[in-house]
């Protein structure tokens, strides 16, 4: 083909191109520098961490100041509450943050975030304060239905007429084993001495003293049942 009418008819488009290209090359090139010159001050565990808890609740530093400030409990939920005390700075990060003396726009996000919250007044305490208070409501109906149960159980122990008979059996057998002794005619007995049942074992060894005792009450279930049926 002839080259002098392509170029002629296509040099203009091929210039274009070249233009455009270069001009990428040299944005890419600023953008990467721009991207190059962000300082971190946090270790790269850390950096993580943190840029997770940005990422997942879409937070700026300044959102979190003004939101401690005014104690926007819309904003100070319990889920960002407690994610922002397991990401602020540290005692160490703090000197750190504080030596820094360039701009906090030079700053990676994570780092800027953390020197901004970490300028909060007393911001650990305070955050910890407003989630309890948060906590507050839900603790106290968990307290609640936990006081009831409680009461359920002290109420049925209290009417109990089987349990009753149980702790009168224990009592009479704890009377006759300790038959001529100073201990041998009590008129009830600690509670504790139940947990020791298991261990108190029969001459042979081969049972022990809660085994007799629900021996017995089974068959007195046997025979009772016999006489409601024959009655019947």
């Amino acid at each position: 083909f002839d080259k002098n009418s392509f170029q002629q008819l296509f040099e203009a488009r091929i210039a274009s191109k070249k233009r455009a290209s270069g001009k990428e090359k040299r944005q890419s090139s600023a953008r990467h520098a721009t991207k190059s010159t962000k300082v971190s001050l946090l270790d790269s565990q850390r950096e993580v961490n943190v840029g997770i808890l940005l990422s997942k609740f879409k937070i700026s530093p300044e959102m979190v100041r003004e939101a401690v400030e005014t104690l926007d409990l819309g904003f100070l939920t319990q889920d960002v509450l407690a994610g922002l005390i397991k990401v602020l700075p540290t005692e160490e990060e703090l000197k750190v943050l504080k030596a820094f003396k360039g701009s906090p726009s030079m700053l990676t996000d994570t780092s800027r975030f953390q020197m901004i919250v970490g300028t909060i007044p007393d911001v650990k305490t305070r955050l910890q304060h407003v989630l309890f208070m948060c906590q507050v409501p839900e603790s106290f109906s968990t307290l609640r239905a936990s006081l009831r149960l409680v009461n359920r159980a002290v109420r049925a122990v209290r009417s109990s007429k089987a349990l009753k008979q149980v702790l009168h059996l224990v009592l009479s057998i704890g009377n006759q084993m300790n038959y001529g002794t100073s201990k041998g005619n009590a008129s009830g007995f600690d509670i504790r001495l139940l947990l020791t049942l298991s261990s108190i074992k029969s001459t042979d060894r081969k049972s022990s003293l809660l085994d007799y005792i629900v021996t017995l009450l089974e068959s007195r279930t046997e025979s009772e049942e016999q006489q409601q049926q024959q009655q019947q």
